[in-house]
């Protein structure tokens, strides 16, 4: 995971660093009184610079009074050093917990936006990030949060997948969006010039760009590990549309772009999220199998390839490049699908990597 910290930042303050032990107060009385460190020091027997002293005995206090004669030095400095030791505890209690914290959601805290370092340590910048109130906040906050998220297949780690998400959500409204025009977008997939691209991975990723002018918000983000390929949400009347690297494959993200665009035309105001690719319709909801339909529809003309691969798995465990052109050609699709379909039969020959281009998204930071 790559992590925007900035190398300077500490993950966890300890405040007690910046609490003044008795010694340092001393000093300063001394100083302030115009009197001599170093003869008070050999007075009171003490062969250390009196900042590095964190505790003076009954037997110093009592000659600091004599050699000082400031009269209620004693009393203070006795008070003072009482009132240090708690001060001292209850700080090295608040950084266990904070922490713990941090230990507890390291793996996420990685995902923090740049944008949020104004916070005395990385996990200040964190709780600023997700919204929490303060750090001790960060783990009611984040539990309860986590627990909306109702997602679709596939094992998911519900509080990476929170975080993950939030990057999104703080990266769309950064666009400031203008009003959503689903008929720009509809007449963007239904005349097919992205057809001529399916290849080129810079052209996918410059999508955002165009896409944010016809009031769509594509985010590409890195793959979190136990997340989604991606969701859907609407915010303010613009949808979301967030896409992870998983698998690192072209194709698959292509897939994952127009199944997302079905539910933004079929299915709007709905949140979705897409924790596992799945193709077994007995096994999907109405909106699932409505925005499968979609992507099939553009991306692979409908569902005869995929069923042919599938009914002819025995037969294609041996296939050649001319294999996969002519299936391309006789389906009327691009050979990076083909080999996509044969990768999900479990066809995982060296095509599957030849025909397949390779994408991995940047960190936005």
């Amino acid at each position: 995971m790559v992590t925007n910290a900035k190398e300077d930042k500490v993950n966890v303050f300890n405040s007690v660093e910046i609490l003044s032990p008795v010694g340092v107060e001393l000093k300063d009385i001394l100083e302030s009184n115009g009197l001599d460190i170093v003869t008070i020091s050999n007075g009171l027997n003490i062969d250390k610079n009196l900042e590095d002293i964190s505790k003076l005995t009954k037997q110093h206090l009592k000659l600091l009074k004599d050699i000082t004669n400031i009269e209620c030095i004693s009393d203070y400095l006795a008070s003072y050093q009482e009132s240090y030791k708690k001060r001292k505890a209850k700080a090295e209690d608040a950084y266990k917990q904070y922490l713990s914290i941090y230990k507890k959601y390291a793996y996420v805290i990685d995902l923090t936006l740049a944008k949020f370092n104004t916070g005395i340590d990385r996990l200040n910048d964190f709780a600023d990030f997700i919204g929490a109130d303060d750090e001790i906040d960060i783990p009611n906050f984040i539990e309860d949060k986590a627990a909306l998220y109702k997602v679709t297949g596939g094992t998911v780690d519900e509080v990476a997948l929170f975080v993950w998400k939030r990057r999104g959500d703080v990266l769309f409204k950064d666009l400031n969006l203008p009003s959503y025009n689903r008929k720009a977008l509809f007449d963007w997939i239904d005349k097919g010039i992205w057809k001529t691209r399916l290849n080129d991975e810079s052209y996918f990723k410059s999508l955002p760009t165009f896409f944010s002018e016809m009031g769509v918000g594509l985010i590409l983000d890195p793959f979190v590990e136990r997340t989604v390929y991606g969701y859907v949400d609407w915010i303010e009347g613009n949808p979301l549309i967030q896409i992870s690297d998983r698998g690192k494959s072209l194709a698959t993200c292509w897939y994952v772009l127009f199944h997302e665009l079905g539910h933004v035309l079929l299915h709007q105001d709905c949140q979705i999220f897409e924790g596992g690719l799945e193709f077994s319709r007995s096994k999907m909801s109405k909106i699932e199998q409505e925005a499968n339909d979609f992507a099939f529809k553009y991306l692979f003309n409908g569902h005869s390839l995929q069923k042919f691969i599938f009914g002819n798995k025995a037969n294609l465990k041996n296939a050649t490049e001319d294999c996969v052109y002519a299936l391309a050609s006789r389906f009327n699709v691009n050979p990076m699908f083909v080999t996509f379909w044969m990768q999900k039969a479990g066809i995982g020959n060296y095509l599957v990597k030849k025909f397949t281009p390779s994408i991995k998204f940047e960190y936005h930071i």
